[in-house]
């Protein structure tokens, strides 16, 4: 997710997950950086009517709270700089020109702003790198957006990104119906990898370290403590530990955390329901396994820190009896549409 630090114009450029407690500044951001790109071509009460509408606080920590949607937030030096806002959702049905990358998941782009002050630095590409790739670990097939007809600069930046024009949607800024370009791209599957596996062989036992496990369909994995139920495994993400730990300044290791499977290149959260393959073996993903106390044990302020867009990682039910292995491929199975 991190941009290519070695850009000189990027180096500073940190992007991150959105949390709860950005919803102020996020309320602040997405209204001056909405007025600056949209308020000359528009009267001040139909943009005083949307923003009032669309970036107050409590909208914001609504969204931070949608379990299939994430904003990740371009900071300088500490400094928000830009922001996108991305949601598991179709293209409008009643475009007809098929997406490209359809069928198969799809993820919003809803907003993609950089702030006035911080703009030709690079931030724009760092951020569309972050958000395709946050994108591609949720197992999306295509990415789409919606842009303002008039807004040139905008469509020609997402064209080069390797967008395609493939309809028209309305859009309501107050009193004033408008029309925004819908424009789509093709995403490949992410391909992620087994990073480690760990067997509990007792309730409130060690985790042993181990390079590869049997899978027992509809029970759990061979002499792991958990069995049958519903949380037969439990998974959680490399990009994610690394990323607690830059935020709380701790070097804990991610076996910490008490789960059997850890994956880096996919993305968890939001994932129910969804089929995770791992090597030859399958796994449906049920829900969110959150952190308990255990996690203040380890370091104090963990398990708040972990209780956000599925920190604590996922549970789920073996489908495939078979081996698993630490380095085997991972990645989710195409959703079927309905």
């Amino acid at each position: 997710m991190s941009p290519d630090t070695t850009h000189v114009k990027r180096a500073a450029c940190v992007i991150r997950r959105g949390v709860a407690g950005d919803a102020p500044m996020l309320a602040a951001l997405g209204a001056r950086t909405f007025i600056e790109t949209f308020g000359a071509d528009n009267t001040p009460e139909d943009m005083a009517t949307y923003v009032g509408h669309a970036y107050g606080v409590e909208q914001q920590r609504a969204e931070l709270a949608l379990p299939d949607a994430i904003f990740l937030i371009a900071e300088l030096d500490g400094t928000p700089a830009g922001y996108a806002y991305l949601r598991q959702a179709p293209p409008p049905a009643h475009i007809t020109d098929p997406a490209p990358g359809q069928p198969g998941l799809a993820v919003e782009i809803a907003r993609f702003y950089v702030d006035a002050p911080w703009q030709g630095r690079g931030i724009a590409q760092a951020l569309m790198d972050a958000a395709l790739g946050e994108a591609m670990r949720r197992g999306a097939t295509t990415v789409w957006l919606g842009v303002w007809e008039r807004n040139a600069r905008a469509i020609r930046f997402y064209a080069k990104r390797g967008f395609h024009d493939i309809g028209v949607q309305p859009f309501k800024l107050g009193n004033d119906l408008q029309h925004d370009r819908v424009m789509a791209l093709a995403v490949e599957r992410p391909s992620g990898r087994l990073e480690a596996i760990w067997i509990k062989r007792m309730k409130r036992g060690p985790m042993d370290p181990v390079e590869n496990a049997s899978l027992v369909a509809g029970k759990g994995i061979r002499g792991n403590a958990n069995q049958r139920g519903k949380r037969q495994v439990t998974i959680i993400e490399r990009e994610r530990w690394d990323a607690l730990m830059t935020e709380l300044g701790a070097e804990l290791p991610p076996s910490t955390r008490r789960a059997n499977l850890m994956v880096s290149g996919v993305s968890l959260a939001g994932m129910r329901g969804r089929v995770l393959r791992i090597g030859g073996c399958r796994v449906r993903i049920y829900g969110e396994t959150k952190p308990c106390e255990r996690m203040d044990e380890a370091l104090p302020g963990l398990q708040q820190a972990m209780r956000p867009n599925w920190g604590g990682g996922a549970f789920g039910e073996i489908l495939d009896d078979g081996e698993i292995n630490r380095g085997d491929p991972v990645s989710f199975e195409a959703e079927t549409p309905s």
